[in-house]
This record gives C-alpha cells, structure tokens and sequence, in this order.
C-alpha cells in the first residue's frame, strides 16, 4: 500500500532544526510558511507534500532521492517506505538534525558532491523528488539535471516535482509567508529562473507525465502544480 499523506514535523521541530542557519536559507526552505500563523499558509504548504508523496506511489523497499532537502520535511514520510534514503542540498544541517531526531538513516550528500555520486549510483534509485527547487536553477543546469535524474532511476521509476505557478494567488501567498525576491519576466535579475509551467516544458523532452495535480484544487487559484513523470 502505498503512502496517501505526509507524516507532519512538529513547528517546533522544524524551528529547532533550521535555528542554525541565515534567515534568507530559512525563508527559501519555507519555514515560514511551515510555522505561520495562519492555519491556510499552513495547509497550503503541507498539500504540497501530501501531493507529491501521493503521486509517488511510494512502496516498501524503495530506493528515495530527495534532491533539494531542505528543513527535512520529506523525510520522516520516506522512513515508513524506503529502505535507502539519500538527501542532497547547499544546506543539509536541518534535513541531519531531523533524522538524527527520527531516527532515519539516510544518505547525505553534499551538492558539490551530487555529479560524482551520481555517477557512481546509475539505475540505483526507485524515485526521485525535487520538490520546490528546480525554479532555482538556469536552464542548461535544468537540462543537466535532467538527464542525471534519468539516468539514476530504474526502468519503474518516478521523478516527483512541485513548483510555483507565479499566478497572483501565489505571489500573494509567498508575500503573507514572508518569502522575498519574487519570480520577474523577461530581463529582470531574478532569484526564481522560471515557473512550474516553463519547468514542466523543458523536462517534457524526455519525460512522459504519469499524473499532475493543482494545489489548491480548482475552482481555487492555482498556487503550485506537482507533477508525476516517467521517463520516455
């Protein structure tokens, strides 16, 4: 059977773990929107998760990524299914800290580290999230990584994605979160390379879509798409 719901962190917990680290890190692994006040912010960002572990399918036994970890919160969710857990991020204290608090065993590997282990786990992977984090990448990077997520999963596997849509809604929403340096068209500097539409075009080269989903739901704004793909 496989997982319908995240399994929630404790605010405190999450606080806890990312206590360490700036607040611009704190704010872009959505802390904020994780410990706000406002019970909605909350449920927003916590249907994210339960999306993206629905549309995985997870099983036990599984071989999990979780590329782009964050504060950690993906991970007690992997505990109950994968027997190999492996967390990569610029920033992997928090995601430690929230194993070592749970008990999980996972892998951690340094991005700087992520090409060389990568090569060296070709096929070894059952599914892979990037929940959140391919925005942050230019778009040779995104066609890179790409085909290292290819070439990590076995014939079965899945790629689990979410990102924004940049609709009003979410704009809206990130600004009540406290997030900053909001997605900009065209020439503008931006810290958010692109949306979840312009991600969705670049992997759809060498993806098919195995399922997708809005959240909220329609007839509500759209706030961030996850997406379930295979690969072609």
């Amino acid at each position: 059977m496989s997982a319908t719901r995240a399994v929630r962190v404790d605010i405190a917990d999450i606080l806890a773990a990312t206590a360490t680290i700036d607040d611009a890190e704190r704010t872009e692994m959505a802390v904020p929107a994780y410990a706000h006040r406002n019970p909605l912010i909350r449920w927003l960002f916590w249907s994210r998760l339960d999306a993206a572990v629905r549309l995985a399918e997870l099983r036990p036994g599984a071989a999990v990524l979780d590329f782009g970890s964050g504060a950690g919160v993906l991970l007690p969710s992997l505990k109950a299914y994968a027997t190999r857990i492996v967390a990569t991020d610029l920033e992997l204290a928090p995601s430690r800290t929230v194993a070592s608090a749970r008990g999980i065993a996972a892998e951690f590997v340094e991005l700087p580290e992520f090409r060389s282990w990568s090569e060296r786990n070709i096929g070894a992977l059952d599914r892979i999230f990037a929940l959140d984090v391919l925005e942050h990448v230019d778009a040779d990077e995104l066609r890179e990584l790409s085909r290292v997520f290819r070439s990590l999963l076995r014939p079965e596997g899945r790629l689990v994605i979410s990102g924004p849509t940049e609709s009003r809604a979410y704009r809206l929403g990130r600004a009540l979160a406290g997030f900053k340096n909001l997605y900009h068209h065209q020439s503008i500097n931006v810290y958010h390379h692109r949306n979840i539409f312009d991600i969705d075009d670049v992997l759809a080269t060498h993806w098919r879509v195995v399922a997708r989903v809005f959240i909220p739901r329609p007839p509500l704004p759209r706030a961030f798409e996850i997406i379930s793909y295979a690969a072609t």
